[in-house]
């Protein structure tokens, strides 16, 4: 019997051992040593940080209150300035606002009206039914201030109409506090 790699030529053959031999490399790498040198590289990586840290006299102390503030600020974005007023306090609270706000940018509150609260998945809804009326630019101002002072508080619908023989303009617009669910 006759050898069968004697008819294919040389340079083939140097070929396909190269191929067997890269890909085996590219094997070994990707299933021996892509895991273990990535987890190197970030154990060297924290151990670099953890060093410069030591060096530096980083406070632990020090960055623990820094993310404390950081917690209050975002909280206090998410629940509003007064998210310890209380449930049964928070209509009283909010038109006491509202007509502080309204003195501060010249608009006049005319009416705060406040709506039955209703069960919205898990929380609550309290609706007030508000009426301004001033300056487009003093409105604007007023609730720029009542949204960022009084939120959570949202602007579920408003309407925007001029008064008669004036240059002011008066803005009818139901706004809505959303609080937990108590369990």
């Amino acid at each position: 019997m006759e050898n069968p790699a004697k008819n294919i030529p040389q340079r083939q053959i140097f070929f396909i051992i190269a191929s067997l031999f890269a890909l085996s490399i590219l094997a070994s790498y990707l299933y021996l040593f892509k895991k273990p040198l990535s987890t190197y590289i970030n154990l060297k990586q924290s151990r670099i940080f953890l060093e410069s840290k030591v060096a530096t006299g980083g406070n632990i102390a020090d960055e623990i209150k820094e993310l404390q503030e950081v917690v209050d600020r975002l909280t206090k974005s998410l629940h509003g300035e007064d998210s310890t007023v209380p449930a049964q306090k928070l209509i009283a609270h909010n038109i006491d606002r509202l007509d502080r706000l309204s003195n501060r940018h010249a608009v006049r509150l005319e009416s705060v009206k406040p709506d039955t609260p209703q069960a919205v998945q898990m929380f609550e809804e309290i609706p007030l039914t508000i009426r301004v009326s001033g300056s487009y630019f003093n409105l604007y101002k007023w609730l720029h201030e009542v949204e960022k002072e009084l939120g959570p508080m949202v602007v579920k619908q408003f309407d925007l109409l001029p008064a008669m023989g004036s240059k002011e303009l008066t803005m009818d617009l139901q706004m809505v506090s959303y609080i937990p669910l108590e369990k």
